[in-house]
């Protein structure tokens, strides 16, 4: 059991990392007009994390409840 806990964790893991890098990727344009209009690299930096905290939050909110909801439980 440990061992596919530990799959699926690194299995979520690398999809949290997939869509954020995607996300930056989509964005750099939108973040270089940001630091020519003066945002600063920490500023840039709370954006993405802040958008990487709210992913998380919405799988997490996800698969809670299903979690619960699942017959094993």
């Amino acid at each position: 059991m440990a061992v596919f806990a530990g799959t699926a964790l690194l299995l979520a893991m690398a999809g949290i990392y997939g869509v954020m890098a995607y996300a930056v990727t989509r964005r750099t344009g939108e973040f270089g007009i940001r630091i020519a209009l003066g945002a600063s690299g920490g500023n840039i930096l709370r954006l993405v994390l802040g958008q990487g905290i709210v992913t998380a939050l919405i799988g997490v909110g996800i698969g809670l409840p299903a979690r619960w909801r699942s017959p094993g439980h």
